[in-house]
């Protein structure tokens, strides 16, 4: 790296250890609003591997009409609500700070499933091979093959 990129980093580095001194004991931490709006900018990001894609803002008007007590008209948002809520639930679990245990991956995957067209898939292990990208029959060209079904619980 350049003296300039190893400066820049270290001058925001500085800025974040500023930023975390002045958060503590001031109530909500300055950085749950970051970490919120990145954790949906991640799902939508990673709704592109399964092919879809939409906008934030769609994402935000699925998860305000779902806190109102609706359920939103945006299935594709919705799932991708599923995404964000799943990812929050892992990282929950892993600030626990105990090892994971299959039951608490099962749930996250729950969450993930639960706005999705296969909610009844949510929280179980696979018993099918399956593949992301490629066509449907053959996972020849897939982007990613998983260990086969038989392999996945002692994983």
């Amino acid at each position: 790296m350049s003296v300039d990129v190893i400066a820049t980093a270290s001058r925001a580095e500085s800025a974040v250890q500023a930023l975390n001194r002045r958060a503590v004991g001031a109530g909500p931490h300055p950085l749950d609003t970051f970490a919120y709006v990145l954790l949906r900018m991640e799902a939508v990001a990673s709704s592109r591997i399964e092919g879809i894609e939409l906008s934030p803002r769609r994402v935000l008007t699925a998860e305000a009409e779902s806190q109102a007590g609706g359920r939103s008209s945006d299935r594709t948002a919705a799932e991708v609500l599923g995404n964000s809520e799943a990812m929050e639930e892992a990282i929950r679990l892993a600030a626990r700070g105990s090892p994971l245990r299959t039951a608490d991956l099962l749930e996250v995957h729950r969450r993930l499933m639960s706005a999705s067209p296969h909610p009844d898939l949510g929280g179980r292990i696979r018993d099918t091979q399956n593949w992301i990208g490629a066509g449907a029959y053959r996972p020849l060209g897939a982007s990613f093959v998983p260990p086969p079904p038989e392999e996945v619980p002692p994983l």
